[in-house]
């Protein structure tokens, strides 16, 4: 992969927990910037933000443990409130912060920069799918929002994805070791699955 491919391109870093997508994007970041060459970096996830802002407040209103993801313990621990929870977030992130974060990660390129981003509206669809799985959620006006994320992917996607990969024994390890709290085996072995067969499939511009 050549240097001039890289500049003034949204270059996208998809893969699971752990694999190496900071390292690389760090160390890239730092070349070009020794070089001169206006670069910064963009994290496009979904639950993140206001959304997860208000997660966490309600997760230590109601005590639940801090160094595990609030969504994950609403589910885990039967909250009712939990699958209205999920939709509405789902809602916030398909019409507000994820199409929010695409339009400056396309007004940063248009201003000659080089975007980096880590996660794109590829894991932010998956992991709200995910979600829908474990919680039965398939009604209609509930899905409508995936529907959006998935419509505004193919839409405006990156100039280029590069999808890193390790072992899975590694991946569950790193995982486990950051206290997410998730079903890691389940989570990673779909995501897995989601990047290296379902996106390479639909996206010509995979690395």
């Amino acid at each position: 992969m050549s240097l001039r491919c890289l500049l003034r391109r949204v270059v996208t870093f998809l893969g699971p927990v752990g694999v190496g997508k900071s390292t690389i994007v760090n160390n890239l970041v730092l070349f070009l910037r020794s070089h001169n060459y206006k670069v910064v970096v963009v994290f496009v996830k979904a639950m993140h933000g206001p959304i997860y802002v208000f997660w966490i407040l309600l997760a230590r209103l109601l005590g639940l443990p801090r160094r595990f993801a609030p969504w994950f313990w609403f589910i885990k621990m039967g909250y009712r409130p939990a699958r209205t929870l999920i939709i509405l977030s789902t809602y916030f992130d398909a019409f507000f912060l994820l199409p929010l974060k695409v339009l400056y990660v396309r007004l940063l390129r248009a201003l000659g920069y080089t975007v980096f981003t880590e996660e794109y509206l590829h894991t932010g669809l998956f992991d709200h799918l995910f979600e829908y799985l474990v919680l039965g959620i398939r009604d209609s006006v509930a899905k409508f929002p995936l529907y959006v994320m998935f419509k505004f992917m193919f839409r405006y996607p990156p100039d280029m994805i590069v999808i890193l990969d390790g072992d899975l024994r590694d991946l569950v390890s790193r995982w486990l070791s950051r206290g997410y709290g998730d079903p890691q085996p389940v989570y990673v072995l779909l995501q897995r699955w989601f990047l290296l067969r379902y996106v390479k499939l639909l996206s010509p511009n995979v690395r």
